[in-house]
């Protein structure tokens, strides 16, 4: 029954979210309501894809630490349907989606309309197919691996024949989640390139698709520890998530709190010595005009100088509490990365505008995914949890 009202409850704010972002899109100045719209769905798509991505690199290295995380961190999955359909909204009626400019002739082909759509939105439907099928083949082989454990076989030839079952299951799964890395790394570098990067003409980095879909999965992993902290909460004893398995999260969290820091770094060096003037002004406009700068450097503050020292320290790591707080701040910090990559590029406004339609947007998405989410732990992981698992 509670579970009953918070689903109706997000459900009517998500009503209202849709309702506010039409009479705003509709209205004469809807540049800020897709502003918001892409900013948010480049954000909370990156945690919805999250999910595929470490459970598939969870069985490709044979991982047996962190069971409990898994089926934690696969519910963000069941968002990727609603992303679909929302990235079709928006290759439909985003209004500043790049286009030819005659200073760069050459790129009529690449930035006409139709192929913009096209490609993206073939990109994400083959990349989303692909995620959900792994999710479904990994619950299952889940539920059979542990109904295996448990069974007597009363014949050689039936324990062969769940046995060749089990291998061919495996390897399907195995192919499935080398698919989605790789689907992952291509799709999102695209995204990038089609949805950030385009929108300022003058500016590109050969670097950035790393970048985007590396830092996609850093916001991930932290929305994965926030989650995995908050059920604890709510879990039953056996089921909860031990300290150990909390600890190698955050070590992953803090792994690539690096490396994008380091993705990040590697484009403003290169840039910044070579001194080369298509380039450099992405970074001036963001760094050195004061309207951006205070926005830029918090930002910076907020997604790798606190979780880096914050997890500097191996007792910070097993600290539930601490650990979610650093997490959340990675999350707000990487939120504000995506707005910073988009706003100055549309230049709607002279500076960081953070009003209702903003405030109101956010919140819709993250009660859509909340909602989604919701749907997977009362129907899906109930199921998962009936059988046997094994400590993590």
């Amino acid at each position: 029954m509670k579970f009953s009202r918070i689903a109706s409850a997000l459900l009517v704010f998500v009503i209202f979210g849709i309702g506010a972002f039409v009479w705003e899109a509709l209205a004469d100045d809807s540049g800020r309501a897709w502003q918001i719209f892409l900013i948010n769905l480049l954000f909370f798509s990156a945690v919805a894809q999250s999910g595929p991505v470490f459970a598939a690199i969870y069985h490709l290295t044979e991982a047996r630490w962190g069971g409990r995380v898994i089926r934690l961190a696969l519910g963000f999955g069941s968002f990727l349907p609603i992303s679909f359909v929302l990235f079709t909204v928006l290759l439909a009626g985003f209004p500043f989606l790049p286009g030819h400019v005659a200073e760069y002739p050459g790129r009529e082909v690449w930035f006409h309309r139709l192929f913009i759509f096209g490609r993206n939105a073939l990109g994400l439907a083959v990349l989303y197919s692909v995620s959900l099928a792994f999710l479904y083949r990994f619950l299952k082989a889940s539920l059979n691996d542990n109904i295996r454990e448990t069974n007597n076989y009363r014949t050689a030839t039936e324990l062969h024949l769940t046995r060749s079952r089990f291998n061919h299951d495996r390897s399907t799964l195995t192919f499935l989640a080398i698919a989605v890395l790789i689907l992952y790394a291509v799709v999102f570098s695209l995204i990038g390139f089609d949805l950030v990067m385009a929108l300022d003409h003058r500016w590109y980095s050969t670097l950035f698709g790393a970048y985007f879909f590396m830092s996609s999965f850093y916001v991930g992993l932290s929305a994965i520890t926030v989650t995995v902290i908050v059920a604890r909460k709510y879990l039953q004893p056996k089921d909860q998530v031990q300290t150990v398995a909390l600890s190698d999260l955050a070590k992953l969290v803090f792994a690539f709190c690096l490396l994008t820091a380091y993705l990040l770094w590697s484009q403003y060096i290169v840039t910044w010595y070579g001194n080369l003037p298509e380039e450099v002004g992405f970074f001036i406009l963001r760094m050195h005009n004061a309207s951006w700068a205070w926005l830029t450097w918090t930002a910076l503050a907020l997604m790798f100088a606190i979780p880096f020292l914050a997890l500097l320290s191996q007792r910070a790591k097993q600290n539930s509490s601490f650990l979610c707080i650093v997490s959340i701040i990675a999350l707000v910090g990487m939120w504000f990365d995506r707005y910073l990559l988009v706003a100055p590029s549309l230049a709607l406004t002279t500076g960081p505008r953070l009003g209702w339609i903003e405030t109101i947007t956010t919140a819709t998405f993250f009660a859509a995914m909340a909602l989604s989410y919701g749907v997977y732990i009362r129907v899906i992981l109930p199921r998962w949890t009936r059988t046997r698992m094994s400590p993590s």
